[in-house]
């Protein structure tokens, strides 16, 4: 039996939200095997030829698990409540030359009370987002599917394509009715050289094709409702459903990233390393109004690199040692028109748009580091125990244009996670226990408002501050799983795990006391086969 049965993500990302994958939330890719996380030092590459070097090349998994999630310590635009279902099906196939990796997965989010955001998979960073302010019951569905392939030409070259595709939809059931629809289809493909015995080379190149598109739509027009087309910051164009009874927005999204690794790999590999060095443009516009007229809501473009290094050391069989480094620097802007309605009297009454002046109204910096280091000791030859620390550090800043100047927002946080686990065995079972807790601690922030209305209109109470105040706030996070491996025949396993992770809030209520007192639980339970 296998001790690397089970691939669970740990939540820590929701602690360390802004820095590269670490090792432990690695484990979390089912269809590519935990194993070969600690055995690829090309884990995390972008280049699809990384599956080449795996060292188990035939693992398939099927999983359905649940999600609870409770408490108010959140962002403002989720849900107080949530339940999600998940069920994932992958695995990794050797062909020879060539070796394949697939998956497919289904989510079901359901959440209550959720506002604010009417957007699915919208760059996180893009100010300019559709919603309103009416809590909800909101459904979330997803289907994603993907597929790596590479190819060894011979002993020198390697390469290989990934092919990705989501399918989102989010709804609610009460006036305004938000339905958007949106499709995610990313495309990479890379090659590997290898210079000599130790050194090897890769280049990788990507496109990823984003489309969007949401439709209000009112069951009783008595009402008036009001549609916010954000800008950044708390500032917004309203439009009312006494003007427009239903509201259309179409988002288009376009990627290009490109990336170098050198690999480092001694052929007794006993230690090496790997370093990639990554660069992506977003580009994101916003086009309302559908077939009736055309309202420019935003344009948003941005660039990121991004550096990781990842050094192993395995001076004996039962001892593994690797020390992670990244670092980012992103750069973002963002576009507004100001528009004026005009009537075309000579064909029809047609409403459009004639746009005035185009200026930049937002632009967003941030920088990340972080560092981590995982110790693993191997019992003939899998994992037996683990301890994983990693520190992270993240500064941000966002300027705001308005009439009378610039409005800023600044943070900058500190966050520390530690991991542990132990495999114990129980007459023919196995059981995997873990344990993992962090802390994020702002070193520095300053609050701005975007807000530019009269203080009936002003959303700072109800959105600004409260975002900036969970983004930029101190939480703790303690969690652990356990799971539970039996064999059956036919090499297959099951398996049965549980996990919790409890988030609260530490901070001091600096810029709103909306979150005194408050936490974030999110309970797990779900069953796996491996064949």
């Amino acid at each position: 039996m296998k001790r690397y049965v089970l691939l669970l993500s740990l939540s820590l990302g929701s602690l360390v939200q802004m820095h590269a994958q670490s090792l432990e939330e690695c484990r979390s890719e089912w269809n590519e095997s935990s194993a070969n996380v600690s055995d690829n030092i090309r884990y995390t590459s972008l280049n699809p030829s990384r599956i080449s070097f795996n060292s188990y090349k035939n693992k398939g998994v099927a999983k359905l698990d649940y999600t609870i999630g409770r408490g108010s310590y959140r962002p403002v635009d989720e849900g107080r409540q949530s339940n999600h279902l998940k069920f994932y099906m992958g695995g990794i196939k050797n062909l020879g030359k060539v070796d394949v990796s697939g998956f497919i997965s289904y989510r079901n989010l359901q959440e209550k009370d959720k506002k604010w955001n009417s957007t699915l998979f919208l760059n996180p960073d893009n100010p300019f987002v559709l919603c309103d302010s009416v809590a909800s019951d909101a459904t979330t569905e997803s289907f994603e599917m993907g597929m790596t392939a590479s190819y060894a030409w011979n002993e020198s070259w390697k390469g290989g394509i990934s092919i990705g595709l989501t399918l989102g939809s989010l709804s609610d059931q009460t006036d305004p009715r938000p339905k958007t629809n949106t499709t995610v289809l990313p495309i990479y493909a890379g090659a590997e050289h290898r210079l000599n015995s130790q050194w090897a080379l890769g280049a990788t190149a990507g496109i990823s094709f984003y489309n969007s598109d949401i439709a209000y739509t009112l069951v009783n027009p008595l009402n008036s409702h009001r549609y916010f087309l954000m800008k950044g910051m708390g500032d917004y164009y309203r439009i009312s459903s006494n003007d427009v009874s239903g509201y259309q927005r179409a988002y288009k999204g376009l990627n290009y990233t490109g990336a170098l690794q050198l690999v480092w790999e001694p052929e007794h590999k006993k230690h090496g390393n790997f370093t990639e060095v990554r660069y992506t443009h977003v580009s994101e516009e916003a086009t309302d109004g559908g077939s009736s007229y055309k309202f420019y809501g935003g344009d948003y473009t941005s660039d990121e690199w991004m550096l990781q290094n990842r050094f192993l050391l395995s001076p004996h069989r039962q001892t593994r040692h690797h020390l992670v480094l990244t670092a980012s620097y992103h750069s973002g802007k963002g576009i507004w028109r100001d528009q004026k309605m005009m009537t075309d009297t000579e064909h029809g009454n047609l409403v459009y748009y004639e746009t005035l002046s185009k200026y930049k109204i937002q632009d967003d910096r941030r920088m990340t580091a972080g560092l981590e280091y995982r110790f693993e000791r191997l019992k003939d030859d899998k994992q037996d125990f683990f301890v994983d620390a990693l520190a992270a550090f993240t500064s941000s800043a966002y300027n705001h244009q308005l009439s009378t100047g610039k409005a800023k927002q600044t943070s900058t946080l500190l966050t520390t996670q530690l991991s542990a686990g132990k495999f114990l065995n129980i007459k023919s079972a196995g059981l995997d226990l873990s344990v993992h807790g962090g802390y994020r601690i702002p070193l520095s922030r300053t609050y701005g408002n975007g807000n530019t209305r009269t203080a009936d209109e002003d959303i700072s109470a109800v959105y600004t501050r409260p975002q900036f105040e969970y983004a930029a706030s101190g939480h703790a996070l303690i969690g652990a799983l356990a799971q539970v491996a039996i064999p059956l025949p036919k090499k297959i396993t099951l398996g049965i795990y549980i996990s919790t992770d409890f988030m609260f809030y530490t901070d001091k209520n600096e810029y709103d006391d909306i979150f005194d007192g408050t936490n974030r639980s999110l309970s797990t339970a779900g069953v796996y086969l491996q064949f």
